[in-house]
Formats: C-alpha cells, sequence, structure tokens
C-alpha cells in the first residue's frame, strides 16, 4: 500500500505539534532530529515525495 498526500500532510502535522508542545520546547533539535529521519525514509519510499517541502511543513510559521 504506498502512502498518499494526505499520510504525508498528517504525519508533517504531528512533527510540527509536537515540535510546538511545551514540554518540547527544549528539545527543538530532537524533533527537528526525527523530521529529517521520517523525511529521509519517506523519499526513498516515494519519487514524488519533496522532502524540503515535507520539512517546512513540520516547523511553526515564522511570526511577522
Amino acid at each position: 500500500m504506498s502512502m498518499s498526500r494526505r499520510d504525508f500532510e498528517l504525519l508533517a502535522q504531528t512533527l510540527k505539534n509536537i515540535r510546538a508542545c511545551d514540554e518540547f520546547k527544549e528539545h527543538v533539535e530532537l524533533a527537528d532530529y526525527a523530521a529529517n529521519r521520517i523525511a529521509n525514509a519517506l523519499d526513498m519510499h516515494s519519487a514524488t515525495f519533496d522532502k524540503s517541502r515535507f520539512l517546512a511543513a513540520c516547523r511553526p510559521k515564522e511570526p511577522k
């Protein structure tokens, strides 16, 4: 079974929520590491996977 765009979006949103969690504020590097490892695995899984787009979706938006 292959993963869909919705699956990728769900993973990115989950990682983004973990990164924004108060208990995780001191461990942002760990959240980024996990996102990178997952992105690498997804990149090998799918020829159409956009790693940079996924990683951007895993991070909270910068305040303006």
